[in-house]
This record gives structure tokens, C-alpha cells and sequence, in this order.
């Protein structure tokens, strides 16, 4: 194993679709993404390894996203979690939310906007900020990356709130 390799941050994307994993794969290369189908397998990997970030689709074979984050949430409490599912909805959205996520983005996407909430994500995990959450509403667009405007993105979050 090579030094970039250990110091890669981990990502489990739980997602059935294949076709998907690799696409989240080729946009985030400088992370190593492990994979899982279905709830069991990612609830699985997720008690077993250690990740920076969990990536969850809303609708698996074996039940939801949303059941998914809460079952993690009951042991891991930091570790940020993004949905990134075609449930469009806003109450799938607010289920993600009050079930423990920190960012919610609906298919398809920008996939500018993805990296750069994957990035930030892990950047306030590393910091200890897992208590705030993305607004997918006030995502910055591209352009907004290189004005600085990025701290008004965030809002405070509650668990269960």
C-alpha cells in the first residue's frame, strides 16, 4: 500500500446501482470509496471499518436510506452523512435531515457541486463540526466558489430536530 493510499480519506457509498459507483468513483479520486447494495451490507461495513463519510441512496432493495442512517447514528454520531438519491420530495428530504444527515442532493447532479460537499462534509469532520448541515438550497454554484461566500451555507443542526 502506498503512502496516498493510507492518507486517502474513506467513503462508503451504499447505492444498488452499479453504474452509479463507478461515476462516484471517477469524481472522487482523491478518496477511497468502498461500496455496499443494500442496508445490511452497508450497516455491515459501517459497523466493522472506519469512514470519513457515509453516502447513502434513499431507496435500496432492502429498505431505505433514511433506516439506514439511523440505524448509524445509533453508533456513530459524527461521521457525516450525505444522501445523494432520486427522492426528490421535500418531507424525503426532512426524513434524511431529522434522521442524522448533514447534506441531501438529488439526482441527477452537478457533479462540481458533489465534490465540493464531499469536500466540505469531511473537512468539518475532521474539524469536529458534524453537528452542521449543507442547505442543498444554498449550495454555491460554481462561480460562488472563488468569492468566498461559503460559510453562509451552513446552519446548526439537532439530531431528531
Amino acid at each position: 500500500m502506498t503512502k496516498s493510499e493510507v492518507e486517502k480519506k474513506r467513503v462508503l457509498l451504499v447505492e444498488d446501482q452499479e453504474d452509479a459507483w463507478e461515476i462516484v468513483a471517477f469524481n472522487l479520486p482523491e478518496y477511497k470509496v468502498i461500496f455496499a447494495r443494500n442496508v445490511d451490507e452497508g450497516l455491515r461495513l459501517a459497523q466493522e471499518r472506519y469512514f470519513d463519510l457515509y453516502i447513502l441512496d434513499n431507496w435500496l432493495p432492502d429498505g431505505s436510506g433514511v433506516g439506514l442512517c439511523r440505524l448509524i447514528r445509533e453508533f456513530d454520531p459524527h461521521t457525516p452523512i450525505l444522501f445523494y438519491s432520486a427522492a426528490a420530495y421535500a418531507r424525503d428530504k426532512q426524513e434524511a435531515f431529522r434522521a442524522g444527515a448533514q447534506a441531501y442532493l438529488v439526482k441527477p447532479i452537478n457533479f462540481g457541486e458533489f465534490k465540493w460537499t464531499v469536500a466540505q462534509l469531511t473537512a468539518m469532520a475532521a474539524k469536529g463540526e458534524s453537528d452542521l448541515t449543507i442547505d442543498d438550497r444554498k449550495l454555491p454554484r460554481l462561480s460562488n466558489l472563488h468569492e468566498g461566500r461559503l460559510g453562509k451555507h451552513y446552519r446548526r443542526k439537532g439530531y431528531g430536530a
